[in-house]
């Protein structure tokens, strides 16, 4: 976690920036600290077609932020990011290339939840190329019949 800085105060400079970058934008920002290690933020997009964004802040690890229906992209405090800029605006950027409709996502389904999903999200501009992330559940839902859905989002 960055020097000594509480969840509770990490969470409020996340959001604050995320603000003043979504500025003029249909949306809703919520915030639940859920505990001394860890805090969520919830963005609801006031178009249906865009995708909604959660961000789990974990104050061992960083953060994770998820995207439409099951896109997860890791973001350390340390370690290699996707991007070269600090933690907080990584955040930012990656959260506005997905309201700017910057976003889609391979979503695999099985049994009707989502059990996988792959997700590129394009920031913008020529010096940020795009970042992609995948993963997929193991265990019995490896065996059953599985669908796939592709989403493509629109901006908020």
């Amino acid at each position: 976690m960055p020097s000594s800085e509480s969840i509770s105060s990490l969470s409020d400079r996340l959001k604050d920036s995320l603000e003043e970058t979504l500025v003029g934008q249909a949306v809703q920002i919520s915030t639940d600290i859920a505990s001394t290690t860890e805090a969520v933020l919830k963005i609801t997009p006031g178009n249906s077609s865009a995708a909604p964004i959660e961000i789990v802040l974990d104050r061992e690890f960083g953060a994770y932020l998820t995207g439409g229906r099951g896109s997860v992209f890791e973001i350390p405090f340390v370690r290699k990011r996707s991007t070269a800029e600090d933690f907080v605006s990584e955040i930012t950027n990656l959260t506005s290339g997905i309201a700017n409709g910057g976003f889609q996502e391979d979503v695999v389904l099985s049994k009707g939840k989502v059990v996988g999903a792959s997700g590129t999200i394009n920031a913008g501009g020529r010096l940020n190329k795009p970042v992609s992330d995948t993963w997929m559940k193991l265990g019995s839902e490896l065996l059953s019949k599985r669908e796939r859905e592709r989403h493509i989002y629109q901006p908020y």
